[in-house]
């Protein structure tokens, strides 16, 4: 009895002392910086030693890792390239120094590189490009040579010219008397002189004298020599006075004519009609000529004269190129050179033969863009195009832009000016028409209109084939067209919160849509052809009109269509087979019953 009793003494002592020691908790793990030998109930609470040395916080030494060349406590560190470097940003070179050396460089695409592979912006703006987008036609980069009008490479100072009769580079010149391709012939006066003034009378004789102009003698021809005798008979041989009278006493007439009735007429010519003196007006010695264009007065600073064209009294005239026609609207103009008829033209940054990239590299035509948004929308908290919203430029050409909360009620037509432009964001802001030049965005990769006024959109906007994300949640629209199947590319559509009742059946033709989201609508029914996408993978048509789905669904349903809610709707009965196990809690039975 007393052996049993000091037995189940001492067994009792042993395991108060086991039960003591086995309370002791800490860090187990021999390694930790906290090791504590006593405890036998790890706690959690090592701390593990760090660095390639072993460090623990209280250690003399500092902590130290390994770099990039499995050196503790090195100094070589690996640069944007992948090379394991000296520390000291240089990469190693051979000991001959016969492989040059590389800095890592961000280079004009965005990548690094530490050789002689790196691309770089040629003069044409263009990066790892070859000059060759912005050569001229003398295969000079940037170069203003161009083709003139007669298909040579000059200066624009050199183009050639039209000649008179408006032929590119012809011969033809306006003569001393301004006719076109003349022989001077109309202006040379009867000696020969240009412009002279000599004049030819009527016997032919020519000289400067007016004043010595042959005149008709009583015969009325002009220079004859035929006199009036004593008696008044033109070419009468009477020399006696007393021989004048006829034996009948009645007197000679001026013809000779005893008794006869010829008279002299007012220029003196016997039995005459007064035409030998009398003017073009009718005035007998009257001094009124009439001009090579009919008209007749007796005012010879006004006498007509020939046009460019020969033409006497016509309206031709030679505009600043040398051109000769009757055409006012067509005449020559000087270019931004000032060469009269030169091609030259400003660019879209004022610059003459521009290459429309202004001094710092943007395109003129994006940030002109860009300033009528501006403009057309009064957005007086933007001093400048590049700081409308959020930009992103290649190359000197905008291809992202997001204008989210930006007041904007309208976009202009030149959007469309935006060729390069792969990502256009305007969600949140109050537009309420999309202008049909958005068709011209035939780059646009995403494409985002949600939160806006938008009651219908341009019909140019289906014919993006590169779109691969469109949102346009949260507008008014009522109807998407069958055109919609042009997005040939279309992975992602947001047709949220709008106020559709049907869904286009063409949108079973979109083989590379992902994504469609249709919810908050008025939606009564979907066309079977979506039941035919084998690429779609989330469908939401919650919060619409929906009674009865389907049995196609079951076609994709739920491979590949994975992600499919047809919540908040009035589906209460007659449910797809593959939808069994879909939790239909959610139906709206309320609002079904009215």
């Amino acid at each position: 009895m007393i052996r049993i009793l000091i037995f189940v003494t001492i067994f009792l002592v042993s395991c108060s002392e086991d039960m003591t020691q086995s309370a002791i908790k800490g860090c187990t793990t021999t390694t930790a910086c906290n090791y504590n030998p006593e405890a036998n109930i790890n706690d959690g609470s090592c701390i593990e030693r760090q660095g390639c040395n072993d460090w623990c916080e209280g250690d003399e030494t500092t902590l130290l890792e390994l770099d990039c060349a499995n050196e503790c406590g090195g100094e070589a560190v690996e640069d944007n390239c992948g090379e394991c470097l000296d520390g000291i940003g240089a990469d190693a070179i051979s000991e001959d120094d016969s492989i040059p050396s590389y800095n890592c460089v961000i280079a004009c695409d965005g990548l690094y590189y530490n050789d002689d592979t790196a691309p770089s912006v040629d003069s044409c703006n263009v990066c790892g490009g070859d000059n060759s987008t912005c050569l001229d036609c003398a295969g000079i980069a940037n170069g203003s040579s161009i083709y003139d009008n007669c298909g040579i490479c000059v200066q624009p100072s050199e183009s050639c010219t039209p000649d008179c009769s408006g032929s590119w580079g012809g011969l033809k010149v306006i003569d001393n008397c301004g006719i076109c391709d003349g022989d001077n012939s109309l202006c040379t006066d009867c000696e020969g002189t240009i412009n002279g003034s000599a004049s030819e009378d009527n016997c032919g004789t020519c000289d400067m004298d007016p004043t010595n102009d042959c005149v008709p003698d009583c015969a009325g021809v002009w220079g004859g020599e035929a006199t009036v005798d004593i008696c008044g008979i033109c070419e009468g041989e009477v020399i006696n006075a007393d021989n004048c009278a006829c034996p009948d006493g009645s007197p000679l007439d001026c013809a000779g004519v005893c008794g006869g009735a010829a008279e002299e007429d007012a220029c003196g010519i016997c039995n005459g009609d007064d035409s030998t003196c009398t003017d073009c007006a009718g005035t007998i010695n009257g001094s009124a000529l009439e001009d090579n264009c009919g008209t007749c007065d007796e005012d010879s600073t006004n006498d007509c004269i020939p046009d460019c064209a020969g033409e006497w009294g016509g309206t031709a005239e030679t505009d600043n190129c040398g051109i000769c026609d009757t055409d006012p609207t067509n005449d020559c103009i000087q270019d931004c050179n000032d060469v009269w008829g030169g091609t030259s033209v400003n660019d879209e940054c004022g610059i003459c033969d521009g290459n429309n990239y202004n001094a710092l590299g943007y395109y003129c035509t994006d940030l002109n863009a860009l300033q009528d948004i501006i403009d057309d929308n009064n957005i007086i908290s933007v001093n400048d195009e590049l700081d409308l919203g959020t930009q992103v430029w290649t190359n000197g050409r905008l291809i992202s832009l997001e204008m989210e909360f930006e007041s904007l009620t309208t976009i202009p037509e030149t959007i469309g000016n935006l060729s390069e432009i792969t990502s256009l964001n305007i969600n949140q802001n109050n537009v309420t028409q999309l202008p049909e030049s958005i068709s011209s965005l035939v780059n646009l990769i995403s494409l985002k209109i949600g939160y806006n006024s938008l009651t219908v959109l341009p019909d140019g906007l289906w014919d993006l084939s590169m779109l691969v994300t469109l949102q346009m949640n949260n507008n008014q629209l009522t109807e998407i067209p069958q055109t919609i199947n042009g997005l040939v590319s279309i992975e992602e559509i947001n047709l949220s919160g709008n106020q559709l009742s049907t869904l286009p059946a063409s949108l079973g033709d979109l083989s590379a849509v992902t994504t469609i989201n249709a919810s908050s609508n008025i939606i009564t029914g979907v066309p079977n052809e979506l039941w035919t996408i084998s690429s779609l993978t989330s469908l939401d048509l919650s919060s619409n009109n929906l009674s009865t789905l389907s049995e196609d669904v079951c076609n994709i349903y739920p491979d590949p269509l994975s992600a499919l809610d047809v919540g908040t709707n009035c589906i209460l009965e007659n449910t797809p087979s593959c939808m069994s196990s879909y939790d239909w809690s959610s139906q709206d039975a309320e609002n079904c019953n009215e």
